[in-house]
């Protein structure tokens, strides 16, 4: 049912970018390694861009896949997500990425559109909005 990619080909890269060095208090640290896998096929392969606003998607990324009769999701998310896209993307036939934390005015939207999962992905840091929120 699910897609598996059996030949792909890895890249390792490093650089020194993010923002967690600073919060944690360090003044710096070494090289972060990156990790790029890419299947011998390609992605597109897998599934395709229906809607594509910027590089990170800020404005809203939707993916449909190949196979139509996988579940259907929304992703709310942040930066950290971004890797996972492309594995997210070939699980589901109906994936829409929105670059924000999840909110109790999404409930209509989420209603009308009607996915089988809702993926809500949250970074360590922000786990006190959850608790500090007012839903009923």
């Amino acid at each position: 049912m699910f897609p598996v990619i059996k030949n792909y080909s890895r890249t390792t890269s490093y650089d020194t970018w993010g923002d967690l060095v600073h919060i944690m208090g360090l003044e710096s640290y070494g090289q972060r390694t990156i990790i790029e896998i890419e299947p011998e096929d390609l992605w597109a392969s897998y599934y395709s861009y229906k809607k594509y606003e910027g590089e990170g998607g800020e404005n809203g990324i939707i993916t449909e896949s190949i196979n139509r009769n996988l579940p259907k999701t929304i992703v709310f998310r942040d930066s950290f997500f971004v890797a996972l896209e492309p594995f997210i993307s070939s699980l589901f036939s109906h994936t829409e990425y929105m670059w924000k934390s999840f909110e109790q005015d999404d409930t209509a939207y989420i209603l009308e559109n009607k996915p089988d999962i809702i993926i809500w992905e949250v970074v360590e840091r922000f786990l006190g909005n959850i608790a500090e929120s007012d839903w009923n």
